[in-house]
């Protein structure tokens, strides 16, 4: 405790001392772009993006979740977002709305072997990347036509 009426000193690190600059900037992340499904291909890969969706089917024993959005399924690794002390209710709901960044990227041919595919696989065509989700969020209550709407006019630019 710094007795009353003394300031109390800062560590010896340069770094931290007042009126001393940071020698670099903290690094900023890379921003997320909102992105529909039907400007997804294998171009696409090792980009950041946000993309809203239905849950179409999920895999738990891979932690795959397949999203569906504009007659096109997605892909979605869901290993880093899932704590294995909570539940999700969204997995189970078919056709939940949720809002997905990560990385999109090329599977490896062993990931295309494991992950399992939609039944109904056929009612949709299936994008050639996966997007390795590193935040999902439950978004019941979205406007997917405005969030589409938004999307093209931003692109427009």
């Amino acid at each position: 405790m710094v007795p009353r009426g003394k300031r109390p000193s800062l560590p010896d690190n340069p770094q931290l001392q007042i009126g001393r600059p940071l020698t670099s900037m903290p690094q900023q992340p890379d921003h997320a772009t909102p992105t529909l499904f039907s400007s997804i291909s294998t171009e696409s890969a090792a980009t950041k993006v946000r993309v809203v969706g239905s849950v179409w089917f999920y895999d738990s024993t891979t932690a795959t979740l397949w999203l569906k959005s504009e007659e096109r399924g997605l892909p979605v690794d869901l290993r880093l977002c899932l704590d294995p002390k909570k539940s999700y209710a969204w997995l189970g709901e078919h056709n939940s709305k949720i809002m997905v960044t990560g990385h999109l990227e090329l599977p490896n041919h062993t990931e295309i072997e494991s992950v399992q595919r939609p039944p109904d696989q056929d009612q949709a065509e299936l994008l050639p990347v996966i997007l390795r989700a590193i935040l999902v969020k439950e978004v019941p209550d979205i406007d997917v036509n405005l969030w589409k709407i938004t999307i093209e006019q931003r692109s427009g630019l």
